[in-house]
């Protein structure tokens, strides 16, 4: 089972890139905020973090963010 700390850096990291892949070269992005609900437990051979912009304005940028776990050969959502 995967600490929570790392987990939330990583999904944290994963709606970082996704806005920062929407802004102008050189740009720069610092979290505001970060709220993950834990749907199951983090077991798993594999970690993976998604991240995909729900709304972008000019100072902000709202981010949907997953972890999923490779279990048996399957990705799972776990936050």
């Amino acid at each position: 089972m995967f600490m929570l700390e790392p987990l939330v850096t990583l999904a944290d990291s994963a709606g970082g890139y996704a806005a920062l892949s929407l802004l102008p070269s050189g740009s720069r992005v610092l979290n505001v905020e970060v709220k993950l609900n834990f749907m199951r437990p983090s077991v798993g051979s594999m970690i993976r973090g998604r991240g995909r912009v729900q709304e972008i304005g000019r100072t902000i940028a709202v981010c949907e963010l997953e972890a999923m776990m490779k279990q048996e050969g399957k990705w799972v959502t776990c936050a």
